[in-house]
């Protein structure tokens, strides 16, 4: 169910978070390892994805915009230094859960997520909260 994907934007960005990530040199791919497998995924895509304005802030607009649920959002922006913006360090905080990469690429996509929610969620995804849409929607 949902407990995946909130292990990566609430779990692990409160249980996971006693180290911070280093940060990556500049150029560099940016990526945290997965839960179980260590392998690790790069959100530098995802955020490019998301940063429609391009100013390396993910704002709650630009991340619903984009289909992803509004309670991600507020679970990682709740950990940011800036309330209203996620950015590449929020996504690294914790690490993704087992599955979400599900083309195995070692990338995040936007549709990538979008999925593993609906997967996780019983079918939800978009704006609606944990267990999806509400009836009648």
């Amino acid at each position: 169910m949902i407990v995946g994907i909130c292990s990566f934007f609430i779990l692990s960005n409160t249980v996971f978070a006693q180290t911070p990530p280093a940060a990556a040199p500049q150029g560099q791919p940016s990526a945290a390892p997965s839960q179980s497998t260590g392998k690790k995924l790069n959100v530098d895509r995802f955020v490019a994805e998301l940063d429609v304005n391009k100013d390396g802030c993910v704002s709650q607009k630009e991340w619903v915009g984009a289909g992803l649920p509004e309670f991600h959002f507020q679970a990682l922006s709740a950990q940011a230094e800036k309330k209203d913006c996620v950015t590449k360090k929020e996504l690294l905080i914790g690490n993704p859960p087992d599955g979400i990469d599900i083309n195995g690429d070692g990338y995040l996509a936007v549709a990538e997520m979008i999925e593993y929610t609906k997967k996780t969620s019983g079918g939800g995804g978009g704006n609606s909260g944990p267990g999806g849409a509400a009836p009648g929607k």
